[in-house]
């Protein structure tokens, strides 16, 4: 016996637990979500939608889109500046972490995308390897704010992004050494 079409398609229901209805908040939905490199699918079908899987930029789009903005397509880290505003230019980041040049004017949600240095450089053919999102801005515990916000991106910072097996959230200095920009979502006019 052939199963019927509706048959053929498993039903899943998920609980899924968010910090909020915002960017980051949603962005909390995907935390068990598995990594897949170039997820599929348009629109609602897409693998991210469907909370079946996401990569590094798919996971970001996915959020901004559940937080309202549906109007934004998936794209890649390189197709990322079609939608966002650039807060900080490319600066590089030390094995620790640390700006070659200070990176100020950040926000909680911002996203920096990577291009990995060290034994790590061009080991894709991307100018752009990976992105990940601000999740909260802290300084040196040892330092004058005494790990308290400083306004500063940095590798005591934390971020949020799309790792290996799932979404992480760590310092950013486990990203480093790299090269590093900063972009933020564009308000929908």
């Amino acid at each position: 016996m052939r199963p019927t079409r509706s048959a053929s398609r498993a039903r899943c229901i998920a609980c899924r637990i968010r910090s909020g209805d915002d960017f980051l908040g949603w962005l909390t939905g995907y935390l068990l979500v598995p990594e897949v490199f170039g997820s599929a699918g348009g629109g609602r079908n897409h693998q991210t939608e469907r909370f079946t899987g996401a990569d590094c930029a798919d996971v970001m789009v996915g959020a901004i889109r559940r937080a309202g903005r549906t109007d934004l397509d998936y794209t890649n880290v390189a197709g990322l500046p079609a939608f966002t505003t650039q807060i900080a230019t490319s600066t590089t980041l030390d094995a620790h972490g640390m700006p070659a040049a200070p990176i100020t004017g950040i926000a909680r949600g911002d996203l920096i995308r990577i291009d990995y240095g060290g034994e790590l450089a061009h080991h894709t053919p991307r100018d752009w390897d990976h992105v990940v999102a601000l999740w909260e801005d802290r300084s040196d515990p040892n330092g004058p704010d005494h790990g308290r916000p400083d306004g500063k991106l940095d590798g005591f910072d934390l971020v949020i992004h799309m790792g290996h097996p799932r979404l992480v959230i760590e310092p950013l200095a486990s990203q480093a050494p790299a090269t590093v920009d900063v972009l933020r979502w564009r308000v929908r006019r």
